[in-house]
Protein backbone atom coordinates (compact mmCIF):
# COMPACT_ATOMS: atom_id res chain seq x y z
CA UNK A 1 0.00 0.00 0.00
CA UNK A 2 2.75 2.51 0.70
CA UNK A 3 4.73 1.46 -2.68
CA UNK A 4 3.84 3.95 -4.56
CA UNK A 5 4.85 6.78 -1.76
CA UNK A 6 8.22 5.09 -1.43
CA UNK A 7 8.37 4.73 -5.17
CA UNK A 8 7.76 8.82 -5.53
CA UNK A 9 10.61 9.19 -2.43
CA UNK A 10 13.25 7.58 -3.66
CA UNK A 11 14.61 10.03 -6.09
CA UNK A 12 15.39 12.62 -2.88
CA UNK A 13 17.96 12.66 -0.16
CA UNK A 14 15.89 14.03 2.42
CA UNK A 15 12.35 13.13 3.08
CA UNK A 16 10.40 15.36 5.69
CA UNK A 17 7.16 13.47 7.08
CA UNK A 18 3.75 15.18 8.61
CA UNK A 19 2.97 12.65 10.96
CA UNK A 20 -0.85 12.88 12.19
CA UNK A 21 -3.19 12.01 9.07
CA UNK A 22 0.36 11.05 6.95
CA UNK A 23 1.72 8.20 9.16
CA UNK A 24 -0.60 7.98 12.06
CA UNK A 25 -4.10 7.55 10.66
CA UNK A 26 -5.97 9.26 13.81
CA UNK A 27 -8.83 11.27 12.10
CA UNK A 28 -11.70 8.99 13.51
CA UNK A 29 -9.44 9.41 17.01
CA UNK A 30 -9.43 13.32 16.69
CA UNK A 31 -12.62 13.48 15.45
CA UNK A 32 -14.23 11.82 18.33
CA UNK A 33 -11.64 13.70 20.54
CA UNK A 34 -13.05 16.91 19.20
CA UNK A 35 -16.97 16.19 19.54
CA UNK A 36 -16.22 15.36 23.08
CA UNK A 37 -14.72 18.35 23.27
CA UNK A 38 -16.93 20.40 21.67
CA UNK A 39 -19.83 19.31 23.08
CA UNK A 40 -18.46 20.13 26.42
CA UNK A 41 -18.83 23.55 25.63
CA UNK A 42 -21.92 23.35 23.90
CA UNK A 43 -20.81 23.05 20.60
CA UNK A 44 -22.68 20.53 17.92
CA UNK A 45 -20.44 17.22 17.43
CA UNK A 46 -19.09 17.67 13.19
CA UNK A 47 -19.65 15.07 10.30
CA UNK A 48 -16.76 14.34 8.44
CA UNK A 49 -18.13 15.91 5.70
CA UNK A 50 -18.15 19.26 7.51
CA UNK A 51 -14.97 18.76 9.21
CA UNK A 52 -13.61 18.12 5.77
CA UNK A 53 -15.16 21.72 5.10
CA UNK A 54 -13.97 23.53 7.97
CA UNK A 55 -10.71 22.18 9.15
CA UNK A 56 -7.76 24.71 8.73
CA UNK A 57 -4.56 25.63 10.38
CA UNK A 58 -3.85 27.70 12.53
CA UNK A 59 -6.20 25.01 14.62
CA UNK A 60 -7.44 28.17 16.66
CA UNK A 61 -8.71 29.27 13.42
CA UNK A 62 -10.59 26.09 13.07
CA UNK A 63 -12.15 26.34 16.32
CA UNK A 64 -12.81 29.82 15.83
CA UNK A 65 -15.26 28.82 12.62
CA UNK A 66 -17.04 26.14 14.64
CA UNK A 67 -18.02 27.99 17.26
CA UNK A 68 -15.56 28.81 19.58
CA UNK A 69 -14.95 32.38 21.28
CA UNK A 70 -12.43 32.05 23.91
CA UNK A 71 -13.91 35.04 25.69
CA UNK A 72 -13.53 33.00 28.92
CA UNK A 73 -11.25 30.45 28.44
CA UNK A 74 -7.66 31.12 26.00
CA UNK A 75 -7.46 28.67 23.03
CA UNK A 76 -4.15 27.79 24.80
CA UNK A 77 -6.35 26.06 27.43
CA UNK A 78 -9.00 24.47 25.22
CA UNK A 79 -6.22 22.94 22.90
CA UNK A 80 -4.48 21.63 26.13
CA UNK A 81 -7.98 20.21 27.27
CA UNK A 82 -8.19 18.47 23.70
CA UNK A 83 -4.54 17.05 24.22
CA UNK A 84 -5.57 15.88 27.30
CA UNK A 85 -8.38 14.07 25.73
CA UNK A 86 -6.69 13.38 22.71
CA UNK A 87 -3.88 11.35 24.60
CA UNK A 88 -5.60 9.03 26.27
CA UNK A 89 -7.28 7.20 23.01
CA UNK A 90 -4.20 7.82 20.80
CA UNK A 91 -3.06 4.70 21.52
CA UNK A 92 -5.83 3.16 19.48
CA UNK A 93 -4.97 4.76 16.52
CA UNK A 94 -2.90 2.79 13.86
CA UNK A 95 -0.06 3.78 11.68
CA UNK A 96 -1.43 3.49 7.93
CA UNK A 97 -0.54 0.45 6.77
CA UNK A 98 2.34 -0.50 5.14
CA UNK A 99 4.00 2.85 7.09
CA UNK A 100 6.19 1.21 9.30
CA UNK A 101 7.90 -0.95 6.68
CA UNK A 102 7.95 1.95 4.69
CA UNK A 103 10.25 3.80 6.96
CA UNK A 104 12.32 0.92 7.85
CA UNK A 105 13.00 0.60 3.96
CA UNK A 106 13.68 4.12 3.27
CA UNK A 107 16.16 4.16 6.78
CA UNK A 108 17.76 1.12 5.03
CA UNK A 109 19.30 3.17 2.56
CA UNK A 110 21.77 5.14 4.29
CA UNK A 111 22.32 7.72 1.78
CA UNK A 112 18.52 9.28 2.67
CA UNK A 113 17.61 10.86 5.71
CA UNK A 114 14.14 11.11 7.26
CA UNK A 115 12.64 13.91 10.03
CA UNK A 116 9.32 14.58 10.84
CA UNK A 117 7.90 17.53 11.24
CA UNK A 118 4.60 18.38 13.30
CA UNK A 119 2.10 20.56 14.30
CA UNK A 120 1.66 18.28 17.41
CA UNK A 121 3.61 19.04 20.64
CA UNK A 122 7.22 18.40 21.11
CA UNK A 123 6.77 16.38 24.18
CA UNK A 124 3.82 14.21 22.09
CA UNK A 125 5.44 13.53 18.96
CA UNK A 126 8.42 12.09 21.22
CA UNK A 127 6.33 10.33 23.18
CA UNK A 128 4.59 8.21 20.19
CA UNK A 129 7.78 7.60 18.26
CA UNK A 130 9.03 6.05 21.56
CA UNK A 131 5.67 4.37 22.11
CA UNK A 132 5.47 3.20 18.79
CA UNK A 133 9.60 2.27 18.29
CA UNK A 134 9.95 4.62 15.05
CA UNK A 135 12.58 7.08 16.69
CA UNK A 136 15.42 4.98 15.35
CA UNK A 137 14.19 5.69 11.47
CA UNK A 138 14.27 9.62 11.74
CA UNK A 139 17.52 11.62 11.53
CA UNK A 140 15.19 14.18 14.05
CA UNK A 141 11.65 14.88 15.23
CA UNK A 142 10.05 18.39 15.23
CA UNK A 143 7.20 19.44 16.43
CA UNK A 144 6.33 22.67 18.14
CA UNK A 145 7.51 23.89 21.58
CA UNK A 146 3.72 25.08 22.36
CA UNK A 147 0.26 23.12 22.08
CA UNK A 148 -0.92 26.26 19.52
CA UNK A 149 -1.16 23.92 16.72
CA UNK A 150 -0.03 26.85 14.84
CA UNK A 151 2.47 27.21 11.48
CA UNK A 152 4.72 24.74 11.10
CA UNK A 153 7.22 26.91 8.97
CA UNK A 154 9.08 28.32 11.88
CA UNK A 155 10.37 24.80 12.89
CA UNK A 156 10.40 23.61 9.46
CA UNK A 157 13.46 26.73 9.04
CA UNK A 158 15.03 25.50 12.40
CA UNK A 159 14.95 21.64 10.85
CA UNK A 160 16.90 23.05 8.01
CA UNK A 161 19.20 24.99 9.79
CA UNK A 162 19.94 22.75 12.60
CA UNK A 163 20.60 20.08 10.21
CA UNK A 164 22.39 21.91 7.32
CA UNK A 165 19.60 20.90 4.88
CA UNK A 166 20.27 24.19 2.59
CA UNK A 167 20.32 23.32 -0.88
CA UNK A 168 19.41 19.74 -0.05
CA UNK A 169 17.33 17.36 -2.57
CA UNK A 170 14.29 17.28 -0.21
CA UNK A 171 10.48 16.40 0.01
CA UNK A 172 7.48 17.04 2.10
CA UNK A 173 4.80 14.13 2.43
CA UNK A 174 1.40 15.96 4.59
CA UNK A 175 -2.00 15.50 4.17
CA UNK A 176 -3.02 19.28 4.72
CA UNK A 177 -2.56 22.30 2.82
CA UNK A 178 -0.58 23.66 5.36
CA UNK A 179 1.75 21.01 4.50
CA UNK A 180 2.29 22.49 1.22
CA UNK A 181 2.67 26.40 2.37
CA UNK A 182 5.52 24.83 4.96
CA UNK A 183 7.33 23.44 1.81
CA UNK A 184 6.87 26.24 -0.63
CA UNK A 185 8.44 28.64 2.38
CA UNK A 186 11.18 25.76 2.81
CA UNK A 187 11.58 25.98 -0.62
CA UNK A 188 11.13 21.87 -1.25
CA UNK A 189 8.83 19.91 -2.97
CA UNK A 190 5.89 18.17 -1.39
CA UNK A 191 3.64 15.68 -2.16
CA UNK A 192 -0.27 15.57 -0.40
CA UNK A 193 -1.71 12.08 0.65
CA UNK A 194 -5.55 12.96 0.76
CA UNK A 195 -6.12 9.96 3.43
CA UNK A 196 -5.69 12.61 6.56
CA UNK A 197 -7.47 15.39 7.61
CA UNK A 198 -8.29 17.10 4.58
CA UNK A 199 -10.13 15.75 1.42
CA UNK A 200 -8.48 15.73 -1.91
CA UNK A 201 -10.71 17.96 -3.99
CA UNK A 202 -9.75 21.27 -1.18
CA UNK A 203 -6.10 19.86 -1.74
CA UNK A 204 -6.74 19.77 -5.18
CA UNK A 205 -7.21 23.67 -5.35
CA UNK A 206 -4.18 24.75 -3.95
CA UNK A 207 -1.52 21.90 -5.37
CA UNK A 208 -1.52 19.82 -8.43
CA UNK A 209 0.56 16.91 -6.35
CA UNK A 210 -1.92 15.41 -4.61
CA UNK A 211 -2.45 11.70 -3.91
CA UNK A 212 -6.39 10.96 -3.68
CA UNK A 213 -5.32 8.18 -1.97
CA UNK A 214 -2.53 5.31 -0.99
CA UNK A 215 -5.02 2.83 -1.19
CA UNK A 216 -5.92 3.27 -5.10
Amino acid sequence: MAKSIENISKDYDVIIWDWNGTLLNDVDTVMQTENTLFQNYGIAPLTREKRDELFCFPIEEYYRKVGFSFEEKSFEVVNQEFMDLYEKLVNEAPLFEGAKEMLQNIASNKSQRQFILSAAPQYHIDQELASRSLRDYFDDAFGLETVKADSKIGRGKELFSKHKLAGAKAIMFGDTRHDQEVADALEIDHHLIADGHQHSDYLKKFSSNVMASRFS
